[in-house]
């Protein structure tokens, strides 16, 4: 694929809001103008929804037929598997990296994830008109349950955000008061306990970068299988990066997610 380039993001968590039949309605706005779009329910798809709203500035790889732009950060969907075709309007993912828009069909789909589709004629002209500038919302008025999915998956990556700059107000709000944790070495925390060794710098976190994230929503309550690859120091060791695996569970309390228990091991 061409030389990916970097661009300026807007990114903030957001819950994405699914319609009925497995699909979050999304607008895409190019220039001035929006058009209704979907994502699939898929997890490469709830990842890059959980990013919104999201606005770049898209470039031309007319040797693919596509306008593309790299994320801030790479979507870690865990394994994906390439169609044979991609339509005008498509909406893709390549290699977890750059966000992308068909406006003609190809077959070169190697490396790439399909998100789902624009209604929208005439796309080539749209993107080359707006200088390639493109901003990627939920569509107003989008409610179903499945937006709980892309809710905990940003809440997930926020624990993390707060775990490394050690914002214990973050922390004591997306963790719930019983909260529990099962260190991978078989220690019990509770809350106050987990907490206080974050702050302490008993556990202390300076990366992650995530592999595989999927959520399980069954009304009030989730459960959450996270992979990340985090690089950290606890119990007075050195730093060391562990492929590490929480087994989470969470319960909207008030109308928010919070975590309530984890399990931690390596995968």
């Amino acid at each position: 694929m061409k030389k990916l380039m970097t661009v300026a993001a807007l990114l903030a968590l957001a819950a994405a809001a699914f319609a009925q039949g497995n699909k979050m309605d999304i607008t895409v706005t190019i220039g001035g103008t929006s058009y209704a779009a979907h994502f699939e329910d898929n997890a490469a798809a709830r990842e890059v929804a959980s990013l919104f709203p999201l606005a770049l500035t898209m470039s031309e790889w007319a040797g693919n037929s596509e306008y593309y732009a790299r994320l801030s950060e790479k979507v870690g969907a865990g394994a994906v598997r390439s169609p044979a075709k991609f339509e005008s309007g498509d909406l893709a993912l390549y290699n977890g990296v750059s966000l992308v828009i068909f406006y003609a069909a190809t077959t070169n789909t190697a490396g790439y994830a399909r998100l789902g589709h624009i209604e929208a004629n005439n796309l080539k002209s749209a993107l080359d008109g707006a200088g390639g500038k493109v901003s990627f919302s939920l569509a107003q008025g989008a409610t179903s349950g499945k937006n709980d999915a892309a809710q905990i998956t940003a809440l997930y990556k926020e624990m993390y955000r707060a775990m490394i700059a050690k914002d214990m107000a973050a922390m004591a709000k997306i963790h719930a008061p019983s909260f529990v944790l099962i260190h991978m070495t078989g220690t019990k925390m509770n809350q106050k306990e987990y907490l206080a060794a974050v702050k302490d710098g008993t556990l202390n976190y300076y990366t992650a970068d995530h592999d595989d994230i999927s959520v399980s929503v069954n009304g009030n309550k989730a459960t959450l299988c996270g992979k990340s690859r985090v690089n950290a120091a606890v119990y007075g060791g050195g730093k060391h990066t562990w492929r590490l695996q929480q087994d989470m569970t969470l319960e909207k309390i008030g109308g928010e997610w919070k975590f309530t228990h984890s399990t931690a091991s390596t995968y």
